[in-house]
């Protein structure tokens, strides 16, 4: 879908009271969680529009951290020292049902993948991280490089893959 872009949810402005992507604890966070998260700065909120105020699909970045076991050791360099390694947590993404299909979360997923290398470059992170809401999803995010960490449903990209994907190496 051509001429998207997102920007900072603001609840002020969004309308968000009909967004449906068929899973109710989605609906339920972009209506009623996403501005406490954000106020609290728990979690950061991005939203593609319609008609500047009808949100057709969003996304949420926080920081968080994975154990050093975690990680499948091909991702990993012998000199990390640390036990918590910072990562950055995709926390949601969803579309509105009657969006789906439209190339909406691809383009999510690629302008959170873009935001998550910009902070890591400010703050470090050494992946992304996501834990999907279902086998669709996982399918989803597998399709784009994420990989399954042993023993869990969370999904792990490693940014230092996506610096060279979005430098053009």
């Amino acid at each position: 879908m051509k001429g998207l872009c997102s920007v900072g949810f603001d609840p002020e402005i969004h309308s968000r009271e009909s967004f449906a992507c068929g899973h109710s604890s989605l609906d339920n966070y972009i209506l009623r969680n996403a501005r406490d998260d954000q106020k609290e700065g728990l979690a950061r909120c991005y939203v593609v529009l319609e008609d500047d105020t009808r949100i057709l699909g969003f996304y949420t970045l926080s920081m968080s951290k994975i154990l050093k076991e975690d990680i499948p050791p091909e991702f990993l360099n012998r000199k990390v020292r640390y036990e918590d390694i910072p990562v950055i947590l995709l926390g949601r993404l969803a579309v509105d049902e009657k969006s789906q299909h439209r190339g909406i979360g691809k383009f999510l997923l690629v302008d959170a993948l873009k935001k998550s290398v910009e902070a890591s470059d400010r703050i470090g992170a050494r992946a992304v991280v996501v834990d999907p809401i279902d086998v669709r999803a996982m399918e989803f995010y597998s399709k784009y490089g994420f990989v399954l960490l042993p023993d869990s449903q969370r999904m792990f990209l490693p940014i230092k893959g996506l610096r060279n994907i979005f430098a053009g190496n």
